[in-house]
């Protein structure tokens, strides 16, 4: 039956522009009333609006973003979403509405106008030197968003540019240097001031132009010549570099400094040709170095020094020495294994001599020399032994010569290791040492024994850390040896006997090595003295010694957790992966520790900790356990990890249309406003204003089932019409209507009306459910749900069919809903109907089970989407004063008494709540069209629209000082009545059209004085009555409009309208108008009334008319006082003014008879102006007093505490006799006033001319 209806006219969401995709933007609904399948809604955005960047869940109207959204570009965004039921579209069973999105601004970075800066700039540039400008914009619309400063990203090396942070100038910052870096590639920032900042960046690419500030680099460093070639041999031609770019490298300049050995020996030529000039002798020197001058070709001309090695080569030309040598072999064990011994070539000053050795005799069977070589080896061998050999040794070009050397073999073991010592040398290198000194260092040593030992043992030589160190021990027989402590005892007394005869200086006897702990991480260091199995051989001319390679004379004990030689290595504990369940390990020395997630415990994070156990989950949840957790099972209406936060239904705000939303343990409440219903109050009723009215096609002839559920205040509605196209007694027609509060259901099928009618009240602004039922002409109505204990015909009445009449037939005729479009129809079909116009809320209403909404309505007039009412419009008594509280559905008016005004009658009608007007604006009343229906209805019905109507009347209070203007004027078609002023007087014009115009003054009475003045103007059948203030009436026996009447269109105050009448508008009212009463009611100056709509034409209207304080310059003088009177002032007496009387800053009006009277301000009355009007009437309790509210209102506040006073016994006389003197001055006081005021009642100044005069009068005295 339904189709789904968006529960808003349109949306409007919200949603900042950097929103990631995915971000909800908010939530449409559409309700559809059927139940089931039918009820379900999809949504979907069609049209250009799927391009906008948002899509929408087609089952739950959530809106989210799905593109980039930019505030920049678009700002306003408005989507088009449909609501439809499932499957296709037929005709008008969908909804559609309008979503509009605002994109906030976010902070977007500045953008720059380039993407890409390219420049050119010398690399002679001095610091400071402008770069380029760079230039960025920000159009965010945040002051803090849109400023910016300019940055460099900084750069690896040395900030070499600079920029101004406002204006974009980029400088150079330090010495440019094309050769170092040509292309610098810079980022650019452009960072706001938001937070967090945003930041553009561009990219600026400096290349800098070369300049000639290099000079040549010689590459040519390095050159050969062979040793006595002749002179003018060439050797080398010389290249070199320049960093600089062409022009400025070459050709170069070359030429060779003047100092240096080098020069005598080679030539140099500007080309860079180096030759010899004059034969060279390697063997006296073997290299030279030839410092060179390069220039290049550029302007100004760079040099620069370069330098190049000559290396001479070495020729055969100088004959072989003999030689003479000693080979020790220290073998650890019981056997040498045999090898080489060593080169036993012979001495030669030539470096690159190919030598030829053999033995002599040729075979020794021990030794043997490989063929073409000189390179001394040995057989395996397993006893100490000395051998003297002879080597013959040919270089191939002179003769042969003959080499000596003597071999001696010496076992070591164990034993030798633990009785040796380490000795350290002083500044020794270990082919120095065995060149120079060894031999001699073991002939000393042997010759200091002494009877210690039999022999010194020299078995090992090396260098560790650029420092030389011995392993010495010393032999005793039998295979026993010196003990280390006798060993380093022994050298230390002989270590200067081996410096003076030998040169030996020994910086350490005994050395320790773990002195300094070289073993790192605490690891714990071991003196040990130890050799490998590999033999090494260490050269010398004289000495050739053979030995196990010596190893690192100490050991490293490691703490846990460490390893390697020096206990440099950490061991990672960590691998593989000790830790289980995705514990966290931490690497400790020696071990390691595992942090476990929650959950899991033990050294390796291996248990499972039951979390269960301490209860975690509240409001008697369940709890489960599982590996590394828990969880809760939560009971209805409670979450959170372990269920100790009430669920907030209401968070996501369920409810729509204004509802409020109340959170349950299991769920939620919506409390709708009134006229909205539905789970989520997403189901409006309809509002119906005055005159509104829908309209739909006829009823069915034969059957008629109205349902309708309606909520009204009106004693009198009309909510259904349906009529033929005849009229009198046998025209037909149907109509639901509220008569005196009561439901009545009548028809008509051609035989006469019927009429059901319940008794129950239905107009007291609640919703009734109401079942109309017409089957030919049995019919029944039914309001509401009817108890089985109700009177008959309470709320419900039905009829038994007396007529053979069956069809209704109103055929072309609509069916009006709610009102009727004109009057007429039902004017001229007097009886049928009692009321024209339904104000209120229908929820629901179908006909024939067929649903009847706005949107499917022929034709409409202020339908409102959602149900007006302003619930206890009248409940609280809002009215002050005795006013009368109307409640109009939607809107509340007060009637006030005479004498207040304001919206809840709050005010006094004073000079503040009086309308001014300045002659420029107007105050229009446009009089409603309802009720003049309501009134020809009512004619209509009593049968007589010519009986005598109740007299026109309107009572206006004003005031002015202009002598002409329109006060006011009341416009029907053509015809109209104008109250001007004219010289001063009332000039009353009526227009009644074939009636004739008139025209009246009364002259009688000036009313441009300034003082307030009321006109009555009545009018009663022919005759209209004019007076103004207490003046004799004047009565016009003439034809004159009817301002009363129901032709008006509207009243104006302050001028006349432009309209179809032509009229001549001339000046309008300058003055103030205190009240205006019109029908008998008075008439507001704002706001809303059932009579009339209010239209100021211009802010000039406003309200308030006391003027200009005038005597706030203290005008007056010799002690008269000033009275100010609207625009104008008199200095007068002060009298009874003289003690100020009035309070709360009323203003005192001296009186000849009454004493004084106190003007008073708004807020205040009484003859003091002591009286709060807030408080008039209002009893307060006791210890209370009463205030003006915030809202103009009271409000009974605490009174403010006061001490008692106690006074001692002596101050009694005291005070009498005070009081006493006072009264005495009080008396005289008053005689000297009165005497006073009599002698200058002839000087007091009525106008203000007359206080001029005298204040000339002053200055001439």
């Amino acid at each position: 039956e339904y189709v789904p209806r968006f529960v808003s006219k349109q949306y409007y969401f919200e949603i900042s522009e950097a929103a990631p995709k995915g971000t909800v933007v908010g939530e449409v609904f559409a309700s559809d009333r059927d139940q089931g399948d039918d009820g379900v809604v999809y949504y979907l955005i069609f049209g250009k609006s799927r391009k906008k960047g948002f899509s929408i869940n087609k089952k739950t109207g959530q809106i989210y973003v799905t593109g980039t959204l930019d505030r920049e570009k678009e700002e306003k965004i408005s989507l088009k979403v449909l609501a439809k039921n499932a499957g296709s579209i037929h005709g008008a069973d969908i909804d559609e509405v309008f979503v509009n999105i605002t994109i906030l601004d976010a902070n977007d970075p500045p953008v720059f106008t380039q993407d890409l800066y390219d420049v050119q700039v010398s690399e002679g540039l001095s610091p400071g030197g402008l770069v380029t400008f760079v230039s960025a914009e920000d159009s965010d619309s945040v002051p803090s968003w849109s400023r910016f400063s300019y940055s460099i990203v900084p750069q690896i090396d040395k900030n070499i540019f600079t920029i101004n942070p406002k204006t974009g100038q980029l400088s150079v910052a330090a010495e440019l240097d094309r050769e170092t870096t040509p292309v610098y590639n810079l980022t650019v920032l452009a960072i706001d001031t938001g937070t967090p900042p945003a930041t553009g960046s561009t990219t600026v690419i400096v290349n800098l132009e070369d300049i000639n500030d290099n000079g040549p680099t010689l590459t040519t460093t390095y050159a050969e010549v062979m040793e006595n070639q002749r002179a003018g041999s060439a050797v080398a031609t010389l290249s070199a570099s320049d960093p600089d770019l062409a022009p400025n490298q070459g050709p170069f300049l070359y030429s060779p400094l003047s100092s240096g050995s080098a020069n005598s020996y080679f030539s140099l030529s500007s080309s860079g040709v180096l030759t010899t000039s004059r034969e060279i002798d390697r063997e006296q020197i073997s290299d030279y170095y030839l410092y060179v001058v390069i220039k290049d070709s550029g302007v100004p001309q760079m040099s620069s020094t370069g330098t190049i090695h000559i290396k001479i080569n070495d020729q055969n030309d100088n004959p072989s020495e003999p030689r003479s040598m000693e080979i020790f072999v220290h073998y650890f064990g019981n056997t040498f294994p045999g090898g080489s011994l060593g080169d036993v070539k012979p001495q030669d000053p030539d470096i690159h001599d190919r030598f030829h050795c053999s033995l002599i005799p040729p075979s020794s069977g021990l030794f043997t020399i490989p063929t073409g070589t000189c390179n001394l080896n040995s057989k395996a061998r397993s006893t100490d032994g000395t051998f003297d050999i002879i080597i013959r040794s040919s270089d191939g070009v002179h003769g042969s010569v003959s080499n000596t050397a003597r071999v001696v073999f010496m076992g070591f073991n164990n034993a030798t290791v633990d009785n040796s010592i380490l000795i350290r040398l002083q500044s020794e290198g270990v082919k120095s040492f065995l060149t120079n000194h060894y031999l001699s260092f073991l002939r000393i040593a042997n010759s200091q024994l002494a009877g210690l030992g039999t022999g010194v043992l020299l078995y090992g030589v090396f260098e560790l850390n650029n420092q030389t160190f011995l392993v010495a021990a010393v032999k005793r027989g039998h295979g026993q040896y010196v003990s280390p402590s006798g060993v380093a005892t022994f050298f230390q007394s002989i270590k200067d006997i081996l410096y003076r005869q030998s040169g030996v200086q020994i910086d350490a006897v005994d050395h320790d090595p773990c002195m300094h702990n070289p073993c790192q991480n605490g690891g714990s260091c071991k003196r040990r003295l130890s050799v490998g199995p590999d033999m090494k051989t260490e050269e010398s001319v004289p000495v050739i010694l053979v030995s196990n390679y010596p190893l690192q004379p100490y050991a490293c004990s490691c703490r846990p957790g460490y390893a390697g030689a020096l206990c440099e290595t950490d061991i990672d504990e960590c691998q593989p992966s000790p830790c289980h369940n995705g514990g966290t390990c931490h690497n400790l020395v020696g071990g390691f520790s595992c942090t476990c997630p929650e959950g899991f415990t033990g050294m390796a994070c291996e248990r499972d900790i039951n979390e269960c156990l301490s209860n975690p989950c509240k409001n008697g949840a369940l709890c489960q356990n599982f590996p590394g957790g828990f969880n809760c099972l939560c009971k209805s209406g409670f979450a959170g990890k372990t269920c100790d936060s009430i669920i907030n239904h209401c968070e996501c705000n369920p409810c729509f249309n204004g509802g409020s939303c109340q959170n349950r343990v299991d769920g939620y409440y919506c409390h709708c406003p009134f006229g909205v219903f539905g789970k989520h109050c997403e189901l409006n009723s309809y509002g119906f204003e005055e005159l509104s009215y829908m309209e739909f096609p006829s009823l069915d002839p034969n059957n008629n089932y109205i349902y309708i559920k309606f909520a009204t205040l009106k004693s009198n509605a009309l909510l259904m019409y349906n009529h033929d196209n005849q009229t009198g007694d046998k025209a037909e027609f149907l109509a639901l209507e509220v008569i005196e509060g009561r439901l009545c259901f009548s028809f008509n099928l051609g035989s006469g009306t019927y009429k059901l009618m319940t008794m129950i009240k239905v107009s007291d602004g609640q919703f009734h459910t109401v079942i109309a039922r017409r089957a030919g002409m049995a019919a029944s109505l039914t309001v509401d749900l009817c108890g089985e204990d109700q009177e008959p015909g309470y709320c419900a009445v039905s009829n038994v069919a007396v007529h053979t009449d069956w069809i209704l037939d109103v055929q072309p005729n609509r069916l009006s809903v709610g009102g009727v479009w004109s009057i007429e129809p039902v004017l001229h079909r007097r009886g049928q109907i009692a009321t024209h116009d339904f104000v209120g809320c229908i929820m629901e209403l179908a006909v024939n089970g067929r649903p009847l909404e706005p949107s499917q309505a022929l034709a409409s007039r202020g339908i409102l989407d959602r149900c007006p009412r302003l619930e206890g419009a009248c409940t609280s008594s809002p009215c002050r004063h005795g006013g009368t509280c109307l409640d109009h559905w939607s809107w509340q008016q007060c009637q006030c008494v005479d004498g207040f005004t304001g919206k809840f009658c709050e005010k006094y009608i004073t000079a503040d709540t009086a309308l001014s007007l300045d002659g420029t604006g107007r105050l229009d009343y446009s009089l409603k069209e309802s009720p003049k229906r309501d009134v020809l209805l009512r004619q209509s019905l009593q049968g007589d629209t010519s009986s005598a109507v109740e007299p026109s009347s309107l009572e206006v209070k004003f005031r002015t000082r202009s002598k002409t203007g329109t006060l006011l004027h009341f416009q029907e078609s053509s015809n109209y009545t104008t109250i001007k002023l004219r010289n001063g007087n009332v000039h009353y014009i009526s227009d009644a059209g074939v009636g004739g115009k008139v025209e009246r003054t009364l002259g009688d009475v000036v009313i441009s004085d300034g003082q307030w003045h009321t006109l009555l103007l009545i009018k009663n059948g022919s005759s209209t009555l004019l007076q103004v203030d207490s003046s004799h009436p004047r009565v016009i026996q003439h034809v004159t409009q009817d301002f009363g009447g129901l032709s008006v269109l509207t009243f104006s105050l302050g001028g006349i309208p432009p309209g179809p009448a032509q009229l001549k508008t001339g000046a309008g009212f300058d003055g103030c108008l205190a009240y205006v009463k019109y029908r008998g009611e008075n008439l507001p100056f704002t706001g809303e009334h059932s009579l009339a709509t209010l239209t100021k034409t211009s802010s000039s209207v406003k309200i308030g008319c006391r003027g200009p304080n005038l005597c706030e310059s203290s005008p007056c003088w010799d002690g008269l006082m000033c009275v100010s009177q609207w625009y104008t002032y008199q200095c007068v007496p002060p009298g009874d003014c003289a003690s100020s009387p009035c309070q709360n800053h009323g203003s005192c009006v001296p009186d000849p008879h009454f004493g004084f009277t106190c003007v008073c301000s708004e807020l205040y009355t009484g003859k003091t102006c002591e009286t709060l009007v807030a408080c008039l009437g209002v009893q307060c309790p006791q210890g209370t007093v009463c205030n003006t509210a915030s809202d103009g209102g009271f409000v009974c506040s605490p009174s403010p505490t006061t001490e008692s006073m106690v006074l001692p016994i002596w101050a009694v006389p005291a005070i009498v006799g005070s009081c006493a003197t006072v009264l005495a001055l009080v008396v005289l006081s008053l005689i000297l006033c009165n005497h006073c005021r009599d002698r200058n009642k002839t000087k007091v100044p009525k106008e203000p001319k007359d206080k001029k005069m005298k204040e000339k009068k002053k200055k001439k005295k």
